[in-house]
């Protein structure tokens, strides 16, 4: 890796699953080595569904960054809908969703609602609903999403907060498959949030301090208000770093239904891999009932 890519990094050592503290120095990718394709700007990009012509037959996103003055992408993908079907309805975006709402040649006579989500390079879909009005009167007015409903991931994400860096943050780390390697575990929440178009956050190699660096970026959530692309870090308020790790949320709501993605949780020791799962296996290994929710403001 080329050494303009290289800082100083914590090293976490993982045995049995959870997660046992050590330092080490190693490489860490900062902003200028990950794809700015992952960037999502702040509601002012550039959306472009096209939905005709296209070289698979496919509707197509596209998108430029307002960061970039339009000059930079952070969509090139095809979908999942037919260009063939473009005319029984219309597209929008939904936060990065496309929503597809089919008004016409439907097999009940409804109204129909389908998403592809960005997670899944709008491949997978969030709906597939028939409503309660029908295609007869869509002659007689429009039908149009509301929300910022952002890209669920195929372990359950659900929609994510009003943070202005939460989708980015989820839809940055849905292009890591499981089993590919994050980094670190706080290394890897860090990359996803500059990914996003956040600020780099470097929380230090006293972890000690984490819940005092996250506060100075962040605030903090609740279970009430937290959603996907929120932090969860875990901490020992004895002291001891055997306790500590990192998460992104992938869904909130409660203990029992929520999910994350991470790196280094698991085994083999210190592999430093990308995996997704419960809230609750986590938190069941770090110092169970300790830890503090946080959004990048």
């Amino acid at each position: 890796m080329p050494s303009q890519f290289l800082i100083s990094r914590r090293s976490l050592i993982t045995a049995a699953g959870c997660g046992l503290l050590a330092y080490a120095a190693g490489p860490v990718l900062v902003p200028s080595a990950i794809p700015t394709a992952l960037a999502e700007g702040d509601g002012q990009d550039l959306y472009f569904i096209k939905t005709a012509n296209t070289p698979n037959g496919t509707v197509e996103v596209h998108a430029a960054t307002a960061t970039s003055a339009y000059q930079d992408a952070s969509h090139h993908d095809t979908t999942l809908f037919s260009t063939d079907d473009a005319p029984n309805g219309t597209f929008h975006m939904v936060g990065q969703d496309l929503y597809f709402i089919k008004t016409a040649n439907t097999p009940n006579g409804t109204v129909e609602v389908h998403a592809a989500t960005a997670t899944s390079a709008y491949q997978d879909a969030s709906h597939h609903d028939t409503t309660l009005f029908s295609t007869d009167d869509a002659p007689n007015g429009t039908f149009h999403m509301v929300g910022q409903e952002s890209s669920p991931e195929g372990t359950g994400d659900t929609t994510t907060g009003g943070g202005r860096f939460n989708a980015g943050i989820v839809a940055a780390a849905s292009q890591y498959a499981d089993g590919s390697w994050g980094d670190q575990c706080a290394v890897f929440a860090e990359n996803m949030i500059a990914a996003a178009g956040g600020p780099r956050i470097f929380l230090g190699n006293d972890p000690a301090g984490y819940q005092a660096a996250w506060a100075g970026w962040c605030t903090e959530q609740t279970w009430q208000t937290v959603a996907a692309g929120d932090i969860c870090q875990w901490y020992d308020p004895s002291g001891a770093y055997s306790q500590m790790h990192t998460a992104i949320m992938t869904s909130g709501g409660s203990p029992d239904t929520a999910t994350v993605v991470d790196s280094n949780f698991g085994t083999p020791l210190n592999q430093e891999l990308v995996h997704r799962g419960s809230w609750s296996s986590r938190n069941v290994c770090f110092h169970e009932g300790t830890y503090k929710f946080w959004r990048v403001n």
